[in-house]
C-alpha cells in the first residue's frame, strides 16, 4: 500500500533523482516517484517550487542509507579539489559533521574526508552520537496546553469544524526519522483527547447539516 511509503530523499528535478532511483531499485529496493516540478506555491515575497519526492518503505530506510554510503565513497574518488567543500574551514566542516542529517550524503563523507587530510579524525562512534541526538530530538514530544484541549472539547459542540481541524492535526503531527521510522509529536493521552473532541465534532457537525436539511424541507 502507498501508506507503508515514506519520503526519503527530495530532488530539484526529474533528472537529479533518475541515478538514485536506479540505483535503489538495483539494490531491490522499491520505490514510489512523484513529480512536482510542475506544482508551484506563491508565498508574498517569491515563489516556491516543490520538486520531486522519493519515497521507500520504511523498514528499506538503512538498507537505502548504507547503498547510498557505497556509491557516495565512489563517487568522492572522483571528486575534483575546486569542489566549494575545499574552501570551508575546518570549524565549518566540523560543523557539517556535528549535523549529519542536513547535508547531503557526499557533502558529509567528503567534509569527513577532508578534515583527515588536514590531519583532523572523526571518529565513527562520534558520528552515531550526533545521529543519536539528532534523533532524540526529532523524537521530542511536545505537550499541548491544556487550554488547547479545553477549547478543543468546548468548540466541537459549538463551532465543530475548528475541532474536526484541530483534532486531526494533533492526532496526526509527527516525524519521519531518518532511519525511517513514524513518531508521533504529541503524548498518547492527548492524542485521546484530540480524537474524542475530533469524534464529537464530526457527530455534532453531521446533526446539524441533518438538522439545516430537515428544516429546510419541512
Amino acid at each position: 500500500m502507498a501508506t507503508d511509503f515514506f519520503v526519503f530523499k527530495k530532488f530539484p528535478s526529474v533528472d537529479s533523482s533518475r541515478e538514485i532511483i536506479n540505483l535503489l531499485e538495483a539494490n531491490n529496493i522499491e520505490c514510489h516517484f512523484h513529480d512536482d516540478t510542475l506544482v508551484y506555491i506563491k508565498t508574498i515575497n517569491n515563489t516556491v517550487e516543490l520538486g520531486c519526492t522519493l519515497s521507500i518503505k520504511s523498514q528499506d530506510f538503512d538498507k537505502a542509507n548504507s547503498v547510498l554510503e557505497k556509491y557516495y565513497l565512489n563517487e568522492i574518488e572522483t571528486v575534483d579539489k575546486s569542489y566549494y567543500l575545499y574552501e570551508f574551514t575546518n570549524d565549518e566542516l566540523i560543523q557539517i559533521m556535528d549535523k549529519p542529517f542536513d547535508w547531503g550524503e557526499f557533502d558529509f563523507h567528503l567534509s569527513k574526508i577532508i578534515l583527515k587530510e588536514r590531519g583532523i579524525e572523526i571518529s565513527d562512534d562520534y558520528i552515531e552520537e550526533q545521529k543519536k541526538q539528532k534523533i532524540k530530538e526529532l523524537s521530542k514530544i511536545e505537550k499541548v496546553p491544556t487550554y488547547s484541549l479545553v477549547m478543543g472539547y468546548v468548540c466541537s459542540f459549538f463551532v465543530p469544524p475548528y475541532s474536526i481541524l484541530k483534532g486531526i492535526l494533533i492526532l496526526h503531527n509527527g516525524n519521519i526519522l531518518p532511519n525511517g521510522k513514524k513518531v508521533y509529536s504529541h503524548s498518547e493521552s492527548d492524542r485521546k483527547h484530540a480524537k474524542t473532541f475530533l469524534t464529537i465534532g464530526i457527530i455534532v457537525l453531521i446533526i446539524s447539516v441533518l438538522s439545516m436539511i430537515y428544516n429546510a424541507n419541512g
